[in-house]
């Protein structure tokens, strides 16, 4: 019954996807920025390492979305091959229109079931893994098979994202069932990291809107509004208030982690 109701919820994250795929790059703002941060935080860490100048990586995108993160590594690094896996057949469709790098392959499949990772040197993920079915084991599974000199860049929302939103259903003593972000400090805690070196860096990015509404339904307009609890907003109370300008907030933590 397990295995059912979470191949279950995979097709159905998988469809809310696919329906907004095409709108993604409209308003993947916060991803696109959050992409150049974590390209910026690994170039950091290559200037200081002189062995890993020459270095060409073999790189895995875990939820590569509509391409704009592997365009950005393509761009910066020297990219021997990239492989970009998505659970959206929608998506991948779109990145391939984008990513026409020599030695790319495509792939439709869920991150949670990719297994030999110890063929890349470097596996990325921008704003997805949050997404996984359990992203502690997931993260224990990559690092366990990455080979010594490897590294596993990613970046997630976090627990602390969207505090002015929670604090407003808080105002109007209403429950914000919005799904539960990872919480950096379980990561940090987890005890393979033992044989890592591990770096984090924790960014705010902030976005304005005219009301929350026009935040929910961008959600739901690019796919992300999939509610894993299967908890129903009652945004009734919402449309009783009036227009005024509204910020959300993303905590994002970005992680680069090296196989020691």
């Amino acid at each position: 019954k397990f295995f059912i109701k979470k191949n279950l919820m995979k097709e159905n994250i998988k469809k809310s996807f696919d329906k907004g795929s095409w709108n993604y790059d409209k308003f993947n703002d916060i991803q696109r920025q959050t992409g150049k941060k974590l390209v910026d935080f690994f170039l950091q860490k290559l200037k200081k390492n002189n062995h890993m100048k020459n270095v060409s990586f073999n790189i895995l995108d875990l939820g590569c979305g509509t391409g704009d993160f592997s365009k950005e590594l393509i761009k910066n690094l020297s990219v021997k091959s990239i492989q970009m896996l998505d659970l959206s057949q929608e998506m991948i469709n779109i990145s391939k229109t984008k990513v026409r790098f020599c030695e790319v392959k495509f792939s439709v499949l869920d991150f949670d079931n990719f297994e030999k990772f110890n063929k890349f040197n470097l596996v990325v993920s921008n704003m997805s893994l949050h997404w996984s079915e359990n992203i502690f084991n997931f993260y224990i599974k990559v690092v366990k098979q990455l080979c010594p000199g490897s590294f596993f860049l990613f970046s997630i929302p976090n627990s602390s994202s969207f505090l002015s939103l929670k604090n407003l259903f808080k105002k109007h003593n209403r429950d914000l069932n919005l799904n539960q972000l990872p919480e950096t400090r379980k990561i940090l805690d987890l005890e393979c990291n033992k044989i890592l070196n591990v770096n984090l860096k924790n960014i705010t990015l902030k976005k304005k809107y005219k009301h929350p509404l026009v935040f929910l339904n961008e959600l739901k307009k690019i796919g992300a509004n999939f509610s894993i609890n299967k908890s129903k907003h009652n945004l009734f109370f919402l449309k009783s208030i009036q227009n005024f300008d509204f910020e959300i907030d993303y905590v994002i933590s970005c992680f680069l982690i090296e196989k020691k």
